[in-house]
Parts: C-alpha cells; structure tokens; sequence
C-alpha cells in the first residue's frame, strides 16, 4: 500500500519539478541588441512553435518542423532565427518587443509549453538614477554625518573651554 501511494504521490510530484525552461542570453537585452530564448530541458524535439502572448495562431511568430524551413506567423519578427533545439534567435531588439513569449514544443513523448518574460533596456530612454528611497536614504546618511561631526567638534570646544578654567 505504501508502495502505490509514494508512486501515486512521485507521479503528480514529477510534473511539477520537471518541465522545458527558457533562459535569455543576455540576461539584460538591449536597444538595438540581440537576445537568444534558449530552451533547455527537453529532447527529441519534433516540432515547436514560438507566440508573442498567449499560444493562439494570431499570435505566431514561426512554426518550426525538423528538417524544414520555418513557417513564419502573422507575428514573425525581422530576421529572427530558429534553431533545432527550439531556440529563438531575434536581432535588432527594439523597445516594443518586449512582453511574453511562449514556446509550444512537441517531442516524441508528448507536448510541452513555457513563457518567458522579454525586456527591452533603452539607456538612451531609460530613468536611470536614484529612487525616491535611495535619495531619503542619502539625505539621511548625509545629516547623520554632518550631526555626529557638529557634536564632536562641540565636544572638543567644550572640553578645551573646561580645561581652560580648570587651569
């Protein structure tokens, strides 16, 4: 009984800690830039399929079967690249291409999905500085300093003052 009921649990577990992943190289793309979806974590690939949103044919960007040439969808981006290991390859990145992706992979197993979330950095466009916390925190650094340094120079004068009329 013990036997069928860790199988039970392991087979409902397995899922959950299994699964394709998407990582973007680099981690932090750019205006103008290039970024790879690189999908790990499955094999045998089959066939898969890349969408700008949710998984719905409006949506496709391409449609990749092995051993063919990709089909392109009414989202295709410019020059973007598949590759046979579900890769997406997309060059000169620009601002509004930012937001989810979702491959839909088919292997000789069966079909699995991941999202990954896309950000286009523009330092041209981009408020870089400080956030309102930060310059608080700066502010009251800063006071600190200049309080703790007016005491000790208080301190001194004081002491020299009584040391004076000691003498």
């Amino acid at each position: 009984m013990f036997c069928i009921a860790l199988i039970v649990i392991l087979n409902l577990w397995a899922p959950l800690t299994n699964g394709i992943k998407i990582h973007l190289e680099p981690g932090n793309p750019m205006v103008n830039g290039s970024v790879y979806m690189i999908v790990t974590d499955v094999t045998n690939i089959r066939s898969f399929n890349w969408y700008r949103g949710e998984a719905m044919a409006s949506n496709q960007i391409l449609n990749y079967i092995t051993n063919l040439p990709p089909v392109h969808g009414d989202k295709y981006i410019n020059n973007s690249v598949a590759f046979a290991n579900g890769t997406l390859f997309i060059p000169n990145l620009q601002k509004d291409y930012a937001g989810i992706y979702t491959v839909q992979i088919q292997t000789i197993s069966g079909s699995e999905q991941a999202n990954v979330t896309l950000t286009v950095s523009d330092p041209a466009t981009d408020q870089g500085g400080l956030s309102a916390g930060a310059i608080i925190g700066i502010v009251f650094s800063v006071l600190a300093v200049v309080l703790s340094v007016a005491g000790a120079v208080f301190y001194v004068l004081k002491k020299k003052k009584s040391n004076r009329n000691a003498i």
